[in-house]
């Protein structure tokens, strides 16, 4: 059970943004952006997956990634200099740009609802 979740890290994400939407936060997790060759399509599932409460594999190195979903991996979402890092990282490959607040605030809301 999730009960270590740090707290900390939504309120800070949703503090930022509008009120978070599990609908945008699916949309944005499965939508594809244009990426620099060999990856030129590029999604958040091209690594994670669509199923988010499995396991996913990195395109580039081939690293298992746990998975996302709360209910799966409990350890996610503890804590805010991970998450921050892993959003600062992530974005920047997938979407080739930082997330906004709004971005982050939604695609959190999603995964812990999976």
């Amino acid at each position: 059970m999730a009960t270590n979740i740090d707290n900390d890290v939504t309120k800070k994400v949703s503090n930022q943004a509008e009120q978070p939407s599990l609908t945008k936060g699916k949309q944005l997790w499965q939508q594809k952006f244009i990426g620099k060759k060999p990856y030129t399509e590029r999604s958040c599932t091209s690594c994670h997956g669509v199923n988010v409460a499995i396991m996913g594999k990195h395109i580039k190195t081939n690293k298992q990634i746990k998975p996302m979903a709360l209910s799966s991996n409990s350890q996610r979402f503890t804590k805010k200099a991970k998450v921050d890092k892993w959003f600062l990282r992530n974005c920047k490959w997938t979407m080739g740009r930082e997330c906004t607040q709004q971005e982050k605030s939604d695609i959190t809301a999603y995964l812990k609802s999976q």
